[in-house]
């Protein structure tokens, strides 16, 4: 007992059971490169993400809201023909954050008792349905009971060129839509907001889109006042390309003037139908060739 308060050891420690049969893996000193047969995992992660995208869905029969800011015909009648490029994991992960960053807001505004509807229950049409958009969330402020259209946006901090978080305005109060600064590099997303106040089933006078960066959480908020001038234009393009898109036989819209896929510049440079766009004839084109034209490049 003595020898134990004194901290002496009584009995000499054992050697380790060795073991019997199995192989004994040892840990090195050195980090090492990561070996095909440990790639199991980033494989199956990726995988998931990539599988069942298609290469054509169904035509829609209608334009999607979210879209509405696209300035090519031609390219408005692309995705309501049902062209789709489909995206590697990583971007697919940058979609996933981005989601997971609206749910983050909508959650809040709910908390906070603020949130009044959302996409899963209010569905924005124009005419005759060629025109379906869903908002990201209704919200009322306490105070006054007044009700605001907000859209979330995703955004990096930093990007090439002209775009990310850092090369945002500066926030900016209730402004005509196509007056704010924000008309220059993100003009998309100010007119697919506009586009949804001026619905019917939302007709709201303001909103703002708030934009929350990817890396830090950052957030900005820009308040918006509804443009009729705006509208009348999106509209006036989405006539023109449904003219094409839903007409019989189905067709691609010509490349409006202005745009050029071959040269891949403005618009075109970042646009996901571009690698077919420049390989089809500048007229309209019906959906058939098209097609055919797309099986030849992806199979």
């Amino acid at each position: 007992m003595q020898d134990l308060l004194r901290g002496r050891k009584t009995r000499k420690s054992r050697p380790a059971a060795k073991t019997r049969g199995k192989p004994t893996i040892k840990a090195s000193k050195r980090l090492q490169p990561v070996a095909d047969d440990h790639n199991w995992l980033r494989i199956a992660l990726d995988e998931v993400l990539e599988r069942d995208q298609p290469l054509w869905r169904r035509p829609a029969g209608n334009f999607r809201g979210s879209g509405s800011g696209d300035l090519c015909v031609w390219s408005l009648t692309f995705g309501a023909l049902g062209h789709n490029v489909p995206h590697d994991a990583k971007r697919q992960r940058i979609f996933d954050t981005g989601k997971a960053i609206e749910l983050g807001v909508v959650g809040a505004a709910k908390r906070a008792k603020v949130f009044v509807e959302g996409s899963d229950q209010l569905e924005g049409v124009h005419g005759d349905r060629m025109i379906v958009s869903h908002v990201d969330m209704v919200a009322r402020r306490p105070e006054t009971g007044k009700k605001y259209l907000i859209e979330i946006k995703s955004i990096k901090n930093t990007d090439y060129g002209a775009y990310g978080f850092d090369t945002l305005p500066k926030e900016h109060g209730p402004t005509a839509a196509g007056k704010s600064p924000l008309m220059k590099n993100y003009r998309r997303y100010v007119v697919q907001w506009n586009t949804y106040a001026w619905s019917p089933e939302v007709d709201l006078e303001e909103g703002c889109l708030l934009f929350e960066a990817k890396n830090n959480q950052d957030r900005k908020f820009f308040w918006l006042v509804r443009d009729r001038g705006l509208l009348d234009e999106t509209l006036a393009r989405h006539e023109a390309a449904a003219e094409y898109a839903f007409g019989d036989p189905p067709r691609l819209a010509p490349v409006p003037e202005g745009f050029d896929p071959v040269a891949g510049e403005g618009e075109c440079r970042r646009c996901d139908h571009r690698y077919l766009c420049k390989r089809l004839p500048a007229g309209p084109v019906e959906y058939d060739a098209v097609r055919a034209e797309d099986a030849k490049l992806r199979g």
